[in-house]
């Protein structure tokens, strides 16, 4: 039996692991500001319009989707060891985004600061790409 997911709309999240171990949840319209791995060890993740404000946002994440969401230049070290990660339409300013992760797709995506991005990542697609 699949459950509904979890619905999560237009909050602002503070403080340490703010969402920690979530899963089959989609998180739309929402703000992380500051507190260190918001959705760390989380999965069957759809993010749409999230703006991630520090750092690790995505460690230790399972089959998440993200589309037209931000990573701030302080969202630095974000996206590390990960496993099935697709991410469109999305601005990500922090350096060293990706780190030991393994099937990354970035379509129609920014990178304008991508220093020390990919390190000892598999299997990446990339499309339209800037």
């Amino acid at each position: 039996m699949n459950k509904e997911p979890l619905s999560i709309k237009n909050q602002d999240f503070t403080g340490e692991r703010a969402l920690f171990n979530t899963h089959n949840a989609v998180i739309e319209s929402c703000l992380f500001h500051d507190g260190e791995s918001p959705l760390k060890e989380s999965s069957d993740l759809k993010l749409n319009n999230v703006t991630f404000q520090w750092k690790y946002p995505l460690w230790y994440t399972t089959n998440v989707q993200v589309s037209g969401s931000t990573l701030l230049e302080t969202a630095r070290s974000g996206i590390w060891y990960t496993n099935h990660l697709l991410m469109e339409k999305c601005l990500i300013l922090a350096p060293k985004t990706f780190r030991r992760a393994n099937d990354i797709t970035l379509v129609d995506c920014s990178l304008p600061n991508a220093t020390e991005t990919f390190w000892k990542c598999t299997n990446i697609k990339l499309k339209d790409i800037t």
